[in-house]
């Protein structure tokens, strides 16, 4: 604009420097809110306000007042002090780094009469409000100055000119550039556009997007206090396809060609421990060549956090020393990941001790070598941003699989697990041949009488006997092939010459199952036709608890081991000499019968007790003791 000023010959020439100063009267507030939310703001040096800011009373609370032009203002401000907020912080900036980083603080002069009062009475509290939230306070007074809202008396109409009245009203537009040097920042170089004199404005031929984030925070409740007392940073840089394109706090704005229509952001926070609140996050955006495009992330929130962790400690009542009191660990010859508290060396010995002194030299190879995975400390929040007790290493989880179920922390509420759960429960409570034997003898005795197997109507959502779970694990295992090839024989006796066996079975696909059910539907079997697609829809976890998941040698996309069903595996191998087993899993409760005793009879709680019947963690042993211990 100033290169145009002067090619009309109403300037002499451009300043080489430039601070802009937004000044609105009235309806221009709209104007000042919608160039404050385009961004590209970097260049104001402040704003002057009269009477500009318009309101109206809420609809639901006519006592207080919508105003989206305010909103604006503030967030603007807020945005601008959030940032200085973090060099004040610094301890590696000076004294005289952080005074100009003041100086250069964009400020606010406002000016209202009575008949703006309800957006601009309380408009001087809220701007304090955010110094006080986001300036450390030996700051505050000198960035409080930068922002002074006045009322004067005159009217409307008169607010810029002012009247005969003495003091500020007798001339607000003139107390405002008197006061300027207090509360404009200083001027910077400006750009120049480079075009033909005179020439036509060219179409912008760049699409532009506009980018806000801001972290998520679980459990809030026990957590703002750590944001409270070490304020996030959410300066993050901007990433297409390992490119960083901008690097800003909390909004970026920025210019991309049009085609590809669509990119994806990354938006990854620079913060580092123990500032590290949130991870980073992508989002897909649409773009268009002369448009600009907003977006909205939400940075997830960083349950590894240490300051998060720690706090869910105090709000738990552990002492933070002994909860950090980690040390290496070895149960049943395997060394355990993280390593466990200090105060679990009793139960630590006394597992160790019964499994030496209790299982066979052959029970022991076995069990020690059915442990693919041993895994002590995390130090972490739960998801929910709660304490866990894995984070002060007096818990211990072993071979957990979510992608085979095996091991896992089910959950009545998880459809999926819900399923599978409801199959395992069908099919443990089938009478064995020797139930069936018993059963027909005491028939003889006493007729009419039911099924005798100690399994029937077994529910493993309410069972918490240790034993009866490790038994039931494995009469599934054993069970299912039979029961499998007697419902594929329901569903359509006369399909096959031959009749489906237990092998054959197994190595059906889920397609070929749900085609079973189908026919079971057709012939009006509505029971093994749903029984049928219950199986289908949890048939890959189904066939590692039978036929075996191998956990490999090789990474899937997230750095974890790589598990395959074993037939899957076997067929691999053919094709990928390098592939290798690092142990198998077998069973939905993969965990050998002497490691789970051993932990039990030392002392460690197995985590199928919870008091409610909605879940069971079968990964998951803790000691109580030394979680009591922690508190003393």
């Amino acid at each position: 604009m100033l290169d145009r000023l002067v090619q009309e010959k109403l300037l002499k020439g451009a300043p080489k420097q430039t601070s802009i100063v937004l000044s609105a009267h009235s309806a221009g507030g709209s104007t000042v809110a919608k160039t404050l939310e385009a961004g590209h703001t970097d260049r104001i040096g402040g704003l002057i306000l009269f009477d500009a800011l318009y309101g109206k009373a809420n609809e639901k609370d006519p006592t207080k007042t919508d105003s989206p032009q305010r909103d604006q203002v503030i967030s603007w401000v807020e945005a601008n002090c959030h940032s200085l907020g973090r060099v004040l912080r610094d301890s590696t900036k000076t004294a005289q780094e952080k005074d100009t980083a003041v100086y250069a603080l964009p400020g606010v002069r406002g000016y209202w009469e009575s008949g703006y009062a309800n957006t601009y009475r309380d408009l001087q509290a809220r701007l304090n409000a955010v110094v006080t939230k986001e300036i450390p306070a030996d700051f505050r007074a000198a960035v409080n100055a930068k922002f002074v809202i006045t009322q004067v008396k005159t009217t409307h109409d008169q607010i810029i000119g002012g009247n005969a009245t003495p003091g500020v009203s007798s001339g607000p537009m003139q107390d405002a550039l008197h006061s300027r040097k207090d509360f404009v920042a200083p001027a910077v170089a400006r750009q120049i556009q480079r075009k033909t004199p005179g020439g036509p404005t060219p179409a912008k031929t760049a699409a532009t997007v506009k980018l806000t984030w801001k972290g998520e925070l679980k459990n809030a409740a026990q957590l703002q206090p750590v944001l409270d007392r070490h304020p996030e940073d959410l300066t993050a840089d901007i990433v297409e396809k390992g490119h960083t394109v901008e690097t800003a706090d909390t909004t970026a704005t920025f210019d991309v060609p049009p085609t590809p229509a669509s990119h994806t952001y990354t938006v990854a926070p620079k913060a580092a421990a123990p500032d590290d609140y949130y991870l980073p996050h992508s989002r897909k955006v649409a773009v268009e060549a002369g448009k600009t495009t907003e977006a909205e992330v939400t940075l997830p929130y960083n349950r590894s956090n240490v300051r998060f962790t720690e706090r869910t400690w105090k709000v738990a009542g552990i002492d933070v020393a002994k909860g950090n009191n980690v040390k290496a660990a070895t149960l049943f010859g395997r060394s355990v990941g993280g390593g466990l508290n200090a105060l679990t060396s009793p139960r630590v010995a006394a597992a160790n001790a019964w499994f030496t002194g209790n299982a066979s030299p052959a029970e022991q190879a076995a069990a020690t070598g059915s442990i693919v995975s041993i895994t002590g400390q995390v130090k972490r929040t739960q998801s929910r941003g709660t304490y866990s007790n894995h984070s002060t290493g007096v818990a211990i989880d072993i071979n957990p699989r979510e992608d085979s179920m095996q091991n896992w922390h089910v959950k009545k509420d998880d459809k999926h697990h819900a399923k599978a759960m409801k199959l395992f429960n069908t099919v443990v409570s089938q009478p064995s041949l020797l139930d069936t034997i018993a059963t027909a003898l005491a028939q003889i005795v006493v007729p009419g009488v039911g099924n005798l197997s100690a399994f029937r109507n077994f529910d493993v959502w309410t069972e918490r006997d240790r034993d009866r779970l490790l038994a039931a694990s494995h009469r599934f295992t054993t069970f299912f092939p039979d029961y499998l090839a007697k419902l594929a024989t329901q569903a359509d006796p006369a399909a096959a010459t031959v009749a489906p066996t237990a092998s054959t079975v197994m190595a059906l696909s889920a397609t070929e199952l749900k085609a079973l059910a189908a026919r079971a539907r057709a012939g009006r079997k509505a029971d093994v036709s749903a029984t049928l697609t219950d199986i289908a829809d949890v048939w890959y976890e189904v066939r590692a608890w039978v036929g075996g998941f191998v956990i490999t040698n090789k990474n899937d996309s997230n750095g974890e081991a790589k598990g395959m069903l074993r037939g899957d595996f076997d067929n691999a191998k053919t094709t990928d000499p390098t592939l290798r087993s690092k142990g198998e899993l077998t069973g939905m409760i993969s965990l050998h019968p002497a490691v789970v005793k051993a932990l039990t009879e030392g002392g460690w709680s197995w985590m199928v007790d919870y008091p409610h019947d909605n879940e069971k963690d079968f990964m998951h042993f803790e000691d109580r003791t030394a979680e009591t211990d922690l508190k003393t």
